[in-house]
């Protein structure tokens, strides 16, 4: 459910959508990246990485979900770390703050939503952040 509400929302955003392990997730990412040298396509890539989501039912109507994903943009390693903040991380600020969560509600009650910014992630050198949550559905 979780998964499929992501996707959606990553691939209205433009960006490629992974659901994998971490591990997984980055061997994806490097194939990716000599698939993506060899087409042409550059950095300012932008992907959604969501981890293996964890679910419990609460009782017979209510199931809470819990997990991470990233939204990284790939980035090149000669920028420093301001000109990453300034091109990759702080233009996903406000919608993984606001607009993003604001989306999930139409579905979910979001109970934590975090966000911490990262740097050089996975293979792919990403830029962007780190979302760790707690979601509750009624079904």
């Amino acid at each position: 459910m979780i998964r499929l509400k992501l996707k959606s929302i990553a691939v209205t955003k433009g960006w490629d959508f992974v659901a994998a392990r971490r591990d997984y997730a980055n061997l994806y990412q490097a194939a990716q990246l000599v698939n993506d040298t060899i087409e042409g396509v550059g950095v300012d890539k932008s992907v959604l990485i969501l981890d293996p989501v964890k679910f419990s039912r609460i009782n017979s109507g209510e199931v809470t979900y819990s997990g991470s994903f990233m939204v990284l943009t790939r980035s090149d390693l000669k920028k420093t770390y301001e000109e990453k903040w300034i091109l990759y991380i702080d233009p996903l600020t406000d919608y993984l703050k606001t607009n993003l969560p604001a989306a999930l509600q139409c579905e979910f009650d979001v109970l934590t939503w975090q966000c911490i910014e990262v740097v050089n992630e996975l293979d792919l050198n990403g830029d962007g952040y780190a979302v760790t949550f707690v979601l509750k559905s009624y079904e």
